[in-house]
C-alpha cells in the first residue's frame, strides 16, 4: 500500500495534483487497497513462485522470462525484454504526464547452484533471495492488478519493471542500459526502486552515488609451506583493509564504505 502510494504521488507531483493527504482517502486508492488485502493469496504464491526460478548474477533470463509472463497475467498488454534482459511492462496513462518508472531487481546475490527451494513456517518464508528482491517483484504484479480492478487512470504512462544486474558482480549493469542506452534512456522522469533494504515503511528519496574499484594485490609469496616467510599478497590485502576501517567519513550526507 505505501509503494502504490507513493507512485501515485509521484503521479500527484507531476499533474499538480492534490497532495498524497488526499491521495489515499480517495475511493480508487481505497478500492485498491481492498484488492491488495483480497490477493494476499496469490501475492504470496507469486513470491514463492518467483523465488524458486535460480537468477544468479548474469544468468537472470529463466526467470526474467517467467516474470515477463507473469506481468501479461497480470494485465500489461506491452511487455518486452530489452537486449540487456530487463523485463520491462508498460501500463498506458493519458499521455499527460511524464513517464514513471518503478523497478525491482531479477537476480539474487546467491551463486548458480544455490538450494532457493521455499520453506514456509507459519507467515514467514525463508529461502535465498525471498525478499530480496523475489517480494519486490511479487509487489509490482499487485500493484498492477490493483490499479486495473480499481480503475486508476494515470497522466502517465508507468514503466514495471524487472531489472537484471543490480547486485555487486551485476555492477547495475540494468540499470545503466535502461538510462544510458535503452530505448527509455532520456524519458524516465521520475523513478522508484523497490528494494528490501531499510526496516517498516523506510522511504529514500533522493539518489545514491556508488563508485567501485577492482584493486589487484601481487607479491612474490602466497603457499603456506613452499612460500612460508615471504610477503603473502593476502598479508597486504589484509592491512589495506584494516586501513580502511579506520578512516573518517561525512555522517552528511551518509556516507559507506566496503570490502567485498
Amino acid at each position: 500500500n505505501l509503494i502504490l502510494a507513493l507512485l501515485l504521488c509521484c503521479q500527484a507531483a507531476s499533474s499538480q495534483a492534490p497532495a498524497g493527504s488526499r491521495i489515499v482517502v480517495h475511493p480508487r486508492f481505497q478500492a485498491a487497497q481492498d484488492f491488495i488485502a483480497k490477493d494476499h493469496d496469490r501475492f504470496v504464491r507469486e513470491i514463492i513462485q518467483i523465488t524458486e526460478i535460480e537468477a544468479p548474477p548474469f544468468k537472470e533470463e529463466k526467470r526474467a522470462k517467467a516474470f515477463a509472463e507473469m506481468m501479461r497475467q497480470s494485465g500489461l498488454t506491452e511487455v518486452a525484454i530489452d537486449a540487456e534482459g530487463n523485463a520491462i511492462g508498460r501500463r498506458k496513462g493519458t499521455g499527460a504526464g511524464p513517464l514513471i518508472a518503478i523497478a525491482a531487481h531479477l537476480d539474487t546475490v546467491f551463486p548458480e547452484g544455490t538450494n532457493v527451494k521455499v520453506r514456509r513456517e507459519g507467515t514467514k518464508l525463508y529461502a535465498p533471495g525471498v525478499g530480496d528482491d523475489a517480494r519486490g517483484l511479487a509487489v509490482l504484479l499487485a500493484i498492477i492488478r490493483a490499479m486495473d480492478t480499481a480503475q486508476i487512470q494515470t497522466a502517465s504512462d508507468i514503466l514495471f519493471i524487472g531489472n537484471v544486474g543490480e547486485e555487486g558482480a551485476g555492477d547495475l549493469r540494468g540499470m545503466r542500459y535502461l538510462f544510458q542506452k535503452g530505448p527509455y534512456r532520456n524519458q524516465i522522469r521520475m523513478f522508484i526502486s523497490l528494494d528490501p533494504y531499510g526496516v517498516g515503511n523506510d522511504v529514500t528519496i533522493g539518489g545514491i552515488g556508488s563508485k567501485r574499484f577492482k584493486v589487484l594485490f601481487k607479491g612474490p609469496g602466497g603457499h603456506s609451506f613452499g612460500s612460508f616467510g615471504l610477503v603473502s599478497p593476502a598479508l597486504a590485502l589484509g592491512n589495506a583493509i584494516a586501513k580502511l576501517s579506520r578512516m573518517q567519513v561525512p555522517a552528511t550526507p551518509r556516507t559507506t564504505f566496503n570490502v567485498g
